[in-house]
C-alpha cells in the first residue's frame, strides 16, 4: 500500500509541469506609478512688515532729505492657500495667496530743517490696515540624486514668475516725540481714534530663482526656496490735514527667500513649520510734481514672519 502511494507520488511530480503548462496562465502587472504629483494646503502667515521713505528737497537723489516717514514693526495675520503640481516632464507650477490684517505698528513721520518751515520734528502715530498677496511660478526640476522613495534625496528646480504685494496702513493719532517740535505737541496732540495718514502700496514683481527638496526619510523634508525680485511699485501717500494724496511711482530690486520642514503624517497628509523674508528696495523713486522734475524719493518695503500649514498630497 506504502509502496503504491509512493509510486503514484512519484508519477504526479513527473506529469505536473506538464500538466501546468497546458493551463491558461493570468498575468500579473505592477500599478503604474501614479507620475503626476498635486499637493494643496493652506497657512497662517504671522509677520512683521516695514515700510519707509525719504523725500528729497529736489529731483536729486543726492539732495538733502525733507522728510521721512517710517511705518515699522507692522505685526500682521495673514491666512493663505498654496499649491504645487509636478508634471511626469519634471516642469511644475507653485503659487500661493493670502489676505491680513495689520494690527499694530508704529508710524514715525520726521521732517528736517532748515527746508522744513519750523524746528526738527518727529511725531508717532499707531497703524492698522490690510495686506493681500499673490505669487505664481513656472519651473523645470532639473536634478534629482536619487529614484523616487529612496532617502536622503535632493531635487532641484529653477523657476520664473510673478508676485504681487498690496499693503495699505493706516496711521491712528498724532504725538510729537521731539522737544521743541511744532506738530502734534501738547494740546495739540491727536486722539489715537483720529485717521491722519494713509499709505497705499502696490508692487508687481517678477521673480527668478531656485528651489531645493531634500528629504531626510520618506516623511521628513526641507524646502528652500530663494528667488531675485524686480518691481514695479506704486505708492499712494495721503496726508488728510495737509496736502491730501500725493502718488510715487519707481523700479526696484529685491529678493524672497523661504523655507519649510514638513512631515508627512501620512502618505497624503503633511504637516509643516516655516519661515519667509521679502524685501524691495528703490533708489530711483519719483513723486510726481505738475510743471516740475518731482521729488526724488528713496523706498524700501521689508517683511518677514513664520507660518504653520498643512496640505494634503494625490
Amino acid at each position: 500500500m506504502h509502496r503504491a502511494a509512493f509510486i503514484a507520488s512519484g508519477l504526479f511530480l513527473l506529469t505536473a509541469p506538464a500538466i501546468a503548462a497546458d493551463l491558461p496562465i493570468k498575468a500579473v502587472r505592477p500599478e503604474p506609478p501614479n507620475l503626476w504629483q498635486i499637493e494643496v494646503g493652506a497657512r497662517y502667515w504671522y509677520s512683521i512688515g516695514r515700510t519707509a521713505y525719504d523725500l528729497h528737497t529736489s529731483g536729486a537723489r543726492s539732495s538733502p532729505v525733507i522728510s521721512r516717514l517710517d511705518y515699522h514693526n507692522m505685526s500682521t495675520h495673514s491666512g493663505e492657500v498654496f499649491f504645487r503640481i509636478d508634471s511626469p516632464t519634471k516642469f511644475f507650477v507653485k503659487g500661493y495667496g493670502g489676505y491680513g490684517g495689520i494690527t499694530g505698528g508704529t508710524m514715525n513721520d520726521e521732517d528736517f530743517p532748515p527746508f522744513f518751515n519750523g524746528p526738527y520734528t518727529k511725531t508717532e502715530s499707531q497703524t492698522r490696515g490690510f495686506l493681500g498677496y499673490a505669487n505664481l511660478d513656472l519651473g523645470y526640476s532639473f536634478y534629482e540624486s536619487h529614484p523616487v522613495n529612496a532617502e536622503p534625496r535632493l531635487r532641484l528646480g529653477a523657476f520664473v514668475g510673478y508676485h504681487y504685494l498690496g499693503e495699505m496702513a493706516n496711521a491712528w493719532g498724532c504725538r510729537q516725540t521731539e522737544p521743541g517740535g511744532q506738530i502734534c505737541e501738547g494740546a495739540g496732540a491727536l486722539a489715537g481714534n483720529v485717521k491722519v495718514i494713509t499709505e497705499r502700496d502696490i508692487l508687481h514683481s517678477v521673480r527668478a530663482g531656485a528651489v531645493a527638496d531634500l528629504w531626510f526619510t520618506p516623511a521628513l523634508k526641507l524646502t528652500v526656496d530663494a528667488a531675485y525680485t524686480y518691481s514695479d511699485v506704486r505708492a499712494f501717500d495721503t496726508h488728510y490735514f495737509t496736502f491730501g494724496t500725493e502718488p510715487s511711482r519707481g523700479y526696484g530690486h529685491g529678493f524672497q527667500l523661504e523655507t519649510v520642514i514638513s512631515y508627512a503624517v501620512t502618505p497624503n497628509a503633511n504637516v509643516g513649520i516655516g519661515a519667509r523674508y521679502w524685501h524691495t528696495g528703490i533708489n530711483n523713486f519719483t513723486e510726481p510734481a505738475s510743471g516740475t522734475a518731482g521729488q526724488a524719493e528713496t523706498y524700501q518695503v521689508d517683511r518677514y514672519g513664520t507660518f504653520i500649514q498643512s496640505s494634503f498630497k494625490f
